[in-house]
């Protein structure tokens, strides 16, 4: 089980731990940074899923920081260019996009999300489980 997925079964939103504090860092454009600037770690994690681009829990991560960030809709984006690209025919960040819905209260959005890892995975044991324990914790 993800650290998403506990998250969210336990009916919790993940939240970012606090940085280890000190000063300033300075930035590759010259400017001074604290160590949590969003905009730094951004940029920086959209590098880092480019050039990873097949490792879904890199995107995974990242997503969830953005979702942390209070950033749904970017979180959201993330794991549909995902899906959209390298993961096109893997079930990862699909049910990580259900499980994000199904933790923001979009449940049509959820089961539409489920519906479909289903259909792109009719024989996967494990998928249907995902969709049978989401029909059961609505309920």
């Amino acid at each position: 089980i993800t650290a998403m997925e506990e998250c969210h079964a336990e009916g919790n939103r993940p939240t970012m731990e606090e940085g280890s504090g000190g000063g300033g860092v300075q930035s590759r454009r010259g400017g001074t940074h604290l160590p949590g600037d969003e905009r730094e770690a951004k940029e920086v994690a959209e590098r880092g899923i480019i050039a990873t681009n097949l490792y879904a829990e890199l995107w995974t991560q990242y997503a969830r920081w953005r979702e942390a960030a209070g950033d749904s809709d970017g979180a959201r984006k993330v794991l549909e260019r995902g899906i959209a690209g390298p993961f096109k025919r893997r079930p990862e960040l699909k049910s990580q996009l259900a499980l994000l819905e199904e933790g923001l209260g979009n449940l049509d959005a959820a089961r539409t999300r489920y519906q479909e890892l289903v259909a792109a995975a009719p024989d996967s044991v494990d998928v249907a489980l995902r969709q049978v324990n989401f029909e059961r914790r609505v309920a």
